[in-house]
């Protein structure tokens, strides 16, 4: 199974860049940052996160879990298209099941997050389910606070 290393790897041969120019596009200090993501030794913050979707519309869902396209759907978040739609409603059933699901796995853990990556943990998994339409899982929880912690 690929690995979120091997899926930016792809990233990188897709958009036919270097690591250099990768390094630079994402503001990042050096081409060893972005060696450790592709090697599965370090994971790049939410926010590197978001400016690949802004930037070159890749699907955070998809980069992290492999799951859907690489390549966010046309006026989608992240496509090249629109960045945030106007007029784009909150669901706010999807999101008090987000926060419900955060809020068990991080008891079942009994584990805390501070309240700014509890935020960003929150808002990738609503833009993740909001994408995929399904269920807030244990494991999809646990594979993006990874990108918080």
């Amino acid at each position: 199974m690929e690995g979120f290393g091997e899926r930016l790897k792809r990233v990188r041969s897709f958009l036919q860049m270097d690591k250099p120019s990768f390094a630079e596009a994402l503001d990042v200090g050096s081409t060893n940052t972005i060696y450790r993501w592709e090697k599965g030794l370090a994971y790049p913050p939410a926010d590197k996160l978001h400016l690949m979707h802004e930037k070159f519309g890749i699907s955070i869902d998809w980069l992290v879990t492999g799951a859907g396209e690489m390549k966010a759907g046309e006026g989608s978040p992240g496509s090249k298209a629109e960045a945030c739609p106007e007029g784009e409603v909150l669901d706010r059933d999807m999101m008090a099941q987000v926060i419900r699901g955060v809020e068990k796995w991080l008891n079942k853990k009994q584990a805390a997050l501070p309240p700014d990556k509890k935020a960003e943990l929150i808002l990738l998994l609503y833009e993740h389910f909001r994408e995929t339409e399904g269920q807030v899982e244990e494991k999809t929880v646990e594979r993006y606070l990874r990108l918080v912690v």
